[in-house]
């Protein structure tokens, strides 16, 4: 297979794990806040839907970036992706 072919797989698998880090983080938050938040109902618990989602988002984003580094450093991303795509990311 040719590099473009490879990094544009590398892409989708890795947007495809992104989204599921982000649900399984978003399923883990919402049960903590499940055992120790009292159920609300109106603004406040659309309040805590929308924080929980954020910090779900930083939290996949940050685990993402960690992994991605881990790979950087152990493979050579030149050797088996397009260059240019990945000079300026993380």
């Amino acid at each position: 297979m040719n590099r473009r072919f490879n990094t544009v797989l590398f892409l989708a698998g890795a947007t495809i794990l992104n989204l599921l880090l982000l649900f399984f983080y978003f399923l883990a938050f919402m049960g903590v806040a499940g055992l120790f938040l009292p159920q609300r109902t109106g603004w406040l618990a659309v309040t805590v839907w929308l924080g929980l989602f954020v910090a779900a988002l930083t939290a996949s984003w940050f685990t993402y970036r960690w992994a991605f580094h881990i790979l950087k450093s152990r493979v050579d991303l030149d050797k088996h992706f397009d260059s240019h795509l990945f000079k300026g990311l993380f």
